[in-house]
Parts: structure tokens; C-alpha cells; sequence
């Protein structure tokens, strides 16, 4: 992988630098950005450009960087679905603990009634909290899976993402088979943990700059890990 290619990219036309931080600022119109960002990765060619594509089909980006967002939900589903339904499973374990042992019964209803102070429950629950610690320690397992969950979905989207763009169609984002043996090699592992290094790395030396700051580490970083990824997607 050439490294300093992908880094040096974002760099090479200060025009298409700032035109794509400016639109990686705001929700929504960032997509144009995240579908101009998916363009840099040059899947659809045999080589690599060194070089930014220019700003045209403002549509055609838009409708990526859209779809990409959607791909990226898809596959958080089930990061989403288990993580509800282990809040509420928290939820109902405390409430069947406190709620008649230590917290009088009426007294959540009251609470929301605003006939009882919320203070008053707070302080009750803090005077009262090392029934919470069984509950920790028994969703901690849970927990640790939903963070595995989170892990395998970020690390499979962008060799999902590629796929679609790649294609034009949408259902090719969700073969997991054909994802599975591009994802699961030490190539594309090598690039994820470098891009995920990179991220957080500028995400940290810009996040003091307030909505700039962010719009640049998203469409610098963006550049950068998705000329990476196009480069090992072709690879492998």
C-alpha cells in the first residue's frame, strides 16, 4: 500500500480541499462529500489516481454519499436492536429491584406527575445503589458482545461500501460471502487499523476547532482511508 500517496492526496488541489470541508460541515449536505470521498477510492479503475477527481456529477455524489449512510445503518442494526434490548432488560431488572424494596411503590408516578421531587429519587437511588452492581456484572457479557458487534459492523462497511459503488447496486453491499473474503485478509486489516489510527488522530488535533474542525478531519480522513481501501479492494 502506498501510504504517503493516500496521505499526500487530500493535498494535491487546495480548491477541492476546501470545497469538500465546507460540505463536510453540515448534515445532510455532507453527503456530497462522503460520495465525492468514496470517489477518490477509484474502484471503478484499473490504477489509481494520485491525483482528487474533480467536482462534477454533484448529483451522482450526493446519491452515494446517501446510500453509503444507508449501508452503514443496515449493517448497525443489529449493534441498535441488541443494545435496546439490553437497556430494557437493564431497565425492568432495576425497576423489579428497587421498586417496592427500596423506592415506595407510586413514587415514579408521582415523580413524572411532578408531585415528587426528582431529586428526592436520585438521592434514594445513590443512598441505595449496591443493588446495581449484580445487574453490571451480569450484562457485562452483553455488553462486551454489543461492542464486538459495533467492531465487526465498522469493519466491514467500507469493504461493503466499495461494493456498491463498484457495481451501482445496492444488493451487492449485503453479500457477505464476497465481502467476507476481501474483509478477512491481513491486507485490508493493515489498512482498517491504519485508517482507524489516522481518524482519530486528526479527529483529536482538529476537534478544538468548533463545526471546521470536524468538517475537515471527516473529509481529510475520508480521502485518505478511501484511497486506501480502493487500493487493497483491487488488491485482493
Amino acid at each position: 500500500m502506498n501510504f504517503s500517496k493516500a496521505l499526500n492526496k487530500p493535498f494535491t488541489d487546495m480548491k477541492k480541499l476546501v470545497i469538500g470541508i465546507l460540505l463536510s460541515m453540515f448534515p445532510i449536505i455532507r453527503w456530497f462529500a462522503k460520495g465525492y470521498i468514496l470517489e477518490c477510492s477509484d474502484v471503478k479503475n484499473k490504477k489509481s489516481s494520485n491525483k482528487m477527481p474533480e467536482w462534477k456529477n454533484i448529483f451522482d455524489y450526493f446519491v452515494k454519499g446517501f446510500m453509503a449512510t444507508l449501508i452503514s445503518i443496515i449493517y448497525m442494526i443489529p449493534v441498535i436492536l441488541v443494545s435496546l434490548f439490553t437497556a430494557l432488560g437493564f431497565i425492568l431488572y432495576l425497576v423489579n429491584v428497587y421498586v417496592g424494596h427500596i423506592i415506595p411503590r407510586g413514587m415514579l408516578e408521582q415523580v413524572f406527575l411532578g408531585n415528587v421531587p426528582a431529586e428526592q429519587l436520585a438521592l434514594i437511588i445513590q443512598q441505595n445503589w449496591t443493588p446495581i452492581i449484580p445487574a453490571l456484572v451480569n450484562f457485562t457479557p452483553v455488553a462486551i458482545f454489543i461492542g464486538f458487534l459495533a467492531i465487526l459492523a465498522y469493519y466491514l462497511i467500507p469493504i461493503a461500501t466499495l461494493n456498491y459503488i463498484k457495481t451501482g447496486k445496492l444488493e451487492n453491499a449485503f453479500k457477505l460471502r464476497n465481502i467476507g473474503k476481501k474483509a478477512f485478509t491481513s491486507d485490508y486489516f493493515t489498512v482498517w487499523i491504519i485508517t482507524v489510527i489516522v481518524t482519530i488522530i486528526l479527529t483529536m488535533l482538529l476537534a478544538w476547532i468548533p463545526v471546521f474542525g470536524f468538517g475537515a478531519s471527516f473529509f481529510i480522513a475520508g480521502v485518505f482511508s478511501y484511497t486506501l481501501f480502493g487500493e487493497v479492494y483491487k488488491r485482493v
